[in-house]
């Protein structure tokens, strides 16, 4: 039974980091970073917001991306690099050496990408 909980775990984070996000509508989307902040004016919905801290800097992350669409690992690995997971123990049951998909930062990240795809700036699809 514990080897069932570990793959369905295991599946689960790999699930996840397999979803690609993208800027709604990107020549729409017109924006500006100050320091810190990014202010963004998004036309279908004729908003203004104000992205501060990690959020501007996961909103710029996927206004820059070249291809337009970046994978949740390869924005998880840009964010956070290769550190240790905060919180994470390696001989936690469905977690594999490296494996920091339900660390308190990648938390932190799907909550600002989630808020990103909220405001009507970014989208999310499985690949």
């Amino acid at each position: 039974m514990a080897q069932d909980h570990d793959a369905v775990l295991s599946t689960v984070a790999g699930a996840r980091l397999a979803r690609h996000w993208h800027l709604c509508d990107p020549a729409a989307t017109l924006w500006r970073r100050w320091d810190d902040e990014i202010v963004v004016y998004h036309a279908p919905l004729a908003a203004t917001l104000l992205l501060e801290g990690d959020t501007a800097t996961v909103f710029q992350l996927l206004a820059e991306e070249a291809g337009g669409t970046i994978s949740e690992a390869d924005l998880m690995h840009r964010l956070l690099g290769d550190e240790p997971a905060v919180g994470a123990s390696p001989d936690a049951p469905g977690v594999a050496p490296g494996d920091r998909s339900d660390s308190d930062e990648f938390r932190l990240v799907r909550d600002i990408l989630d808020s990103l795809r909220t405001s009507g700036l970014a989208e999310c699809r499985a690949s």
